[in-house]
């Protein structure tokens, strides 16, 4: 997923230093109110509306709860040792990198030669179509919406990447502490 992207860039001439990614420190009380800032918007006021609207206009088949999500048991088996790599590679792995990509490449570039509103809708946009299922696309996109926020206020892409893990790792638990699976 990287691998492209960065020869590109460097056949472009940019400099590849993490700094250049994001990989800054932040100051600690402006990440932390931002991210809870962030969270309070997307997950209350946000899914209040959402649930409101689904409930209001959407058919079953449109609802994201419906939506066939990848049990993590079915990629990677039930045992203890399956559950560790699980959460290594969804909640640990898988942050960083889309992060690193979505955010410290995509977005970062296109807010340079944007702005912050279009570059962020713009990269949030690719964040949710890369994520592919439609029923996923609005709840997604708002995510990737609020952590390139997140990332514009606080400089840095550490507190992105927090919040990637959050909500992967609470999915990875979720699953595993759902009946049947």
């Amino acid at each position: 997923m990287l691998g492209i992207p960065l020869i590109y860039l460097r056949t472009r001439g940019y400099r590849l230093s993490p700094r250049n990614f994001g990989f800054r420190k932040a100051r600690l009380g402006q990440t932390i109110l931002t991210v809870l800032a962030t969270w309070f918007l997307a997950y209350f006021v946000f899914g209040i509306l959402y649930s409101w609207f689904l409930n209001t206009f959407a058919s079953p088949s449109q609802d994201p709860s419906n939506a066939p999500g990848q049990k993590t048991s079915e990629l990677f088996g039930t045992s203890a040792g399956a559950f560790i790599l699980a959460f290594i590679m969804v909640a640990l792995l898988t942050p960083l990198v889309e992060e690193l990509f979505f955010r410290g490449i995509i977005h970062r570039g296109l807010e340079k030669s944007l702005g912050f509103l279009p570059g962020a809708t713009l990269s949030a946009t690719i964040f949710a179509l890369a994520h592919t299922d439609y029923r996923l696309f609005v709840p997604i996109f708002v995510l990737g919406f609020g952590l390139a926020y997140v990332v514009h206020k606080t400089g840095s892409i550490w507190a992105s990447i927090s919040i990637h893990f959050a909500v992967n790792g609470l999915g990875v638990l979720a699953q595993l502490l759902s009946p049947g699976s």
